[in-house]
């Protein structure tokens, strides 16, 4: 990981590219209150300092509580399905600054409903695909089935 930023680093700043970085289960590779090892220590380095070279993070965890106060603070936006735990809907609503109503609908989201929540407000489309910023910083809607969700072949 930590030559990824080193490559970053030398491209001029001009000709760099956007690099992601995907986590799946980052709880598992660092949970807060856990002793650090390397992986976690690159890790969180990665997730402080990567943007200053073009690095964006996506990650995802099964309990926001896990992790390190310092990555929900630093977060542009959160991805949520179904939320039953009051204190990681507490933490969402203090870091994006929701309303009681909004960050209570987290609890009674169905199968493939989802919120996004952003320091922004959202760009939207509408069904004549005119464009407009919503007036919100949180939107709700379906997700696409997941990409091993599909049906069996026919048997020929």
């Amino acid at each position: 990981m930590e030559a990824t930023t080193e490559y970053q680093m030398n491209i001029p700043e001009e000709r760099r590219k956007r690099l992601w970085l995907v986590i799946d289960e980052q709880s598992e590779v660092y949970e807060h209150g856990k002793s650090k090892d390397w992986c976690a220590q690159v890790f969180e380095e990665k997730f402080r300092r990567g943007r200053h070279y073009g690095e964006g993070y996506i990650g995802n965890t099964q309990s926001l509580s896990k992790l390190n106060p310092e990555m929900l603070k630093n977060a542009t936006h959160i991805a949520c399905v179904r939320t039953q735990d009051k204190k990681e809907r507490n933490m969402i609503k203090n870091r994006f600054n929701l309303d009681n109503e909004t960050v209570g609908m987290l609890e009674t989201l169905r199968e493939r409903e989802i919120m996004i929540f952003s320091n922004e407000p959202f760009l939207v489309y509408d069904r004549w695909g005119r464009e407009r910023l919503s007036d919100r910083n949180w939107f709700k809607g379906k997700m696409f089935p997941p990409i091993n969700h599909h049906k069996a072949l026919k048997k020929k």
